[in-house]
């Protein structure tokens, strides 16, 4: 009786998850603008998961979004049907993305591209490509399984084990060098010089994303690596961890990342495979945390200059002001705080304490018409806490709260 209530609870939950998906087509802008997104995962389900509210956004806003996902995502399944279905769910998320109010999905077409000599799986679709490298999964300690010669991306950048072969025989990676150069080709090929680039990957760093998967760390590394001298905005998200911690997206947001997991667990259940919808995964929806850096081949623009950042409509034409979730928040290192303004207005964007005490001025002007962006730095503010974003623009007032960790 317990299993058969687990089931409907999961029936009845990805049901819900997926009419919720449908809901958000109806207020969702055409992709605009020169801004472009990579996200850069281990596994299929990785970006939903962990960055599922930022990349549905993406798709409906940005020029172009790729997604490369480095490991076939066996786990412990020796058979390909487990590997191929988590393709699928991949594809059925980045699909709704797109078509959020589609009800039956294309079937997606596979082409093979070749990068660095490299026969690469890739699926198109609208403004979106995924790329599957295929490499072996190396379980969440890294150690590998025996089926695939215990062969991890671990020891690949440790120079242990010899090459690194793709699961489906199609290539094989000789040295770490060779797997992160051929990211960066990936990068390269599908990303235009002009176009502003986000890219997206686990953190990295083992102290502030702590008990995550090897090999999302070692994803996190490749982007790393791979991105190095690009003039890039990169985000580093908390991956198992985070469960921990305290939700902090709101309805809408969580809304996001939930129909991009659903999509993928309705592919996984179409196929006969587990679908990820237990609560050992459901954990994770509602909180989505990240650190923003900017990576670039020139010198960062100064503090007091950044206030004047401009780039491309993310949006035609905004119908009122908004002040958007500054992201992310909190704000560990760096943060980007954005707003759309529909017509031309005097702008000033300032931050306060609690106590309503100004800290400081970022934005003195008139503005014309569009979006605007703002980097926010720890080192703006005295201490750690929580404190508010105030943009008036014209006779329009909107706040934000922002909190910092020092």
């Amino acid at each position: 009786m317990g299993q058969l209530l687990l089931r409907c609870f999961c029936f009845l939950g990805l049901l819900s998850a997926l009419l919720v998906g449908k809901a958000l087509a109806q207020s969702a802008p055409a992709p605009s603008g020169n801004n472009a997104s990579v996200f850069i995962t281990a596994h299929q389900d990785d970006w939903q998961l962990f960055m599922g509210s930022r990349a549905y956004d993406n798709v409906q806003r940005h020029r172009k979004v790729v997604f490369i996902i480095i490991t076939a995502g066996q786990g412990d399944q020796p058979a390909d049907a487990y590997w191929k279905a988590r393709e699928q769910g991949c594809l059925n998320s980045a699909r709704t993305a797109c078509d959020p109010s589609v009800t039956t999905l294309p079937q997606p077409v596979y082409s093979t591209v070749t990068v660095r000599g490299h026969a690469i799986a890739a699926s198109y679709y609208r403004n979106t490509v995924v790329y599957f490298l295929r490499l072996p999964d190396g379980g969440g300690r890294g150690l590998g399984f025996d089926f695939c010669n215990f062969q991890t991306l671990a020891k690949l950048r440790n120079g242990q084990g010899g090459p690194l072969k793709a699961l489906d025989g199609s290539t094989q990676y000789d040295s770490w060098n060779d797997l992160t150069t051929t990211v960066r080709d990936i990068i390269r090929r599908e990303i235009r010089p002009e176009w502003t680039l986000w890219v997206h990957s686990p953190n990295p760093d083992t102290r502030a994303n702590r008990n995550d998967h090897a090999d999302h760390i070692s994803a996190g590394l490749i982007t790393g690596t791979a991105t190095q001298g690009m003039d890039c905005r990169r985000l580093l998200y908390c991956g198992y961890d985070i469960r921990n911690r305290a939700v902090n997206l709101n309805e809408a947001q969580k809304a996001k990342q939930t129909a991009m997991f659903a999509a993928y667990c309705q592919a996984m259940t179409e196929r006969g495979q587990p679908s990820g919808w237990q609560p050992d995964h459901l954990c994770w929806l509602g909180r989505q945390y990240s650190t923003l850096v900017h990576s670039c081949s020139t010198p960062n623009t100064s503090a007091a200059n950044a206030a004047r950042l401009r780039t491309d409509s993310l949006l035609t034409s905004p119908a009122q002001v908004i002040l958007g979730v500054p992201a992310p928040n909190p704000c560990i290192a760096s943060s980007v705080m954005s707003y759309e303004l529909p017509v031309d207005a005097t702008v000033n964007l300032s931050l306060y304490d609690m106590q309503g005490r100004l800290i400081k001025t970022l934005v003195q002007a008139q503005q014309g018409a569009g979006h605007y962006e703002v980097w926010l730095d720890v080192n703006q503010f005295p201490a750690t806490g929580t404190y508010l974003c105030r943009l008036q623009a014209g006779a329009e007032l909107r706040s934000q709260r922002v909190l910092i960790q020092h």
